[in-house]
């Protein structure tokens, strides 16, 4: 704040004041040392208001006062106005301490050295300096602040973009999952499926307006998610969950984060055969990082069909954005098995709702 930068000056005067209040032993006080305070006031004044006015200035204008214009016209003001008139009261609080008459100031004044002036010059250029140096800073430091608030928020728009996607893509593929069971003969495998598939689009569209979920919501999602697809493709599909024994209630997982895992699984294996599909999730915790895993049988001699990949497509946008280079997606297809791993850093779910 401006009127901070008078600080120094008023420190120094009652600093001058406590000195010559307190005489060493066997002096006396000056009768007239009233009269020099003053003067030293008045001397350094000239100074205060320097450093006062280029503060309030750089606070209030700190754009305009960096541009170089306005940079020469205040050099110029300053050693014009400024240094004569800090010169010329320093001068005279000197010829009042020392007792000399003020009348012969001019005089003084006109016969001042090249040095003494060079060195007020330097003191009142120290100023401008200054000031001129940490507003220069203080503005990169908001810039650089502003810009890292502006990436902040256009990664935030990107991710409610991607995770907004993830809805309808979602609607599409378990829509269309259950299509052949509608169209079937079986009216009570079809009720039960829609049955399903109208609380996990529920479930859905309430992961879609958060953007944290603890795991374990999200591995209930999943579960309930298989079990739909359980009831299209029957005893050809069996699934094998190994899951460690954590408290997964506490970590925090972007919401259908490993539904298009899951998904991509199911395609290329049960949905794009008809051979017998086994399908293996595995989920564990270890040094703070979460593991998940899921393994599919792949059949490269047969065709794949078309089908939406958008969802797998954003999970890595999604960990980027979220976790920087701290969390990978793998993918690993050999010996007619497909598997993906993710892995991503525990955090708290606690932290992220507090944020």
């Amino acid at each position: 704040m401006a009127y901070l930068a008078i600080l120094p000056w008023l420190v120094s005067t009652i600093v001058l004041g406590i000195v010559m209040l307190t005489p060493k032993p066997g002096q006396h006080l000056p009768a007239n040392f009233r009269f020099i305070l003053c003067w030293h006031v008045a001397g350094t004044l000239t100074l205060a208001l320097i450093n006062t006015l280029m503060a309030f200035a750089y606070s209030r204008h700190a754009c305009k006062m960096l541009r170089m214009k306005n940079m020469l016209i205040t050099v110029s003001l300053l050693l014009l106005t400024g240094l004569p008139l800090t010169v010329t009261n320093i001068l005279a609080a000197k010829m009042a301490r020392n007792g000399q008459d003020l009348h012969q100031l001019t005089e003084v004044i006109l016969h001042y050295k090249a040095d003494d002036w060079y060195y007020f010059a330097c003191v009142v250029l120290s100023i401008f300096m200054f000031h001129t140096s940490y507003a220069a800073w203080r503005q990169g430091h908001e810039k650089k602040l502003q810009l890292e608030i502006t990436e902040s928020e256009n990664l935030a728009l990107r991710l409610h973009f991607l995770q907004g996607q993830l809805k309808p893509h979602f609607l599409f593929n378990a829509l269309n999952s259950i299509s052949a069971l509608v169209r079937g003969e079986d009216r009570e495998l079809a009720s039960k499926a829609l049955t399903q598939l109208n609380n996990l689009l529920r479930n859905a569209v309430r992961a879609s307006q958060c953007e944290w979920l603890n795991m374990a919501e999200e591995i209930a999602f999943v579960q309930d998610y298989l079990a739909m697809q359980s009831l299209r493709f029957g005893d050809r599909m069996q699934i094998r969950f190994d899951i460690e024994g954590q408290d997964w209630g506490r970590i925090a997982v972007p919401p259908l984060l490993l539904q298009p895992l899951v998904e991509n699984a199911i395609h290329h294996s049960v949905e794009n055969s008809q051979e017998y599909c086994a399908i293996s999730l595995a989920l564990r915790l270890q040094d703070n990082i979460v593991m998940f895993e899921i393994c599919n049988p792949y059949f490269p001699h047969i065709p794949d069909r078309a089908g939406h990949g958008l969802g797998i497509a954003t999970i890595g946008q999604r960990l980027l954005i979220l976790y920087q280079q701290n969390a990978r997606l793998q993918v690993l297809a050999e010996a007619e098995l497909f598997t993906a791993r993710l892995e991503f850093p525990a955090r708290s779910l606690v932290r992220h709702i507090s944020q």
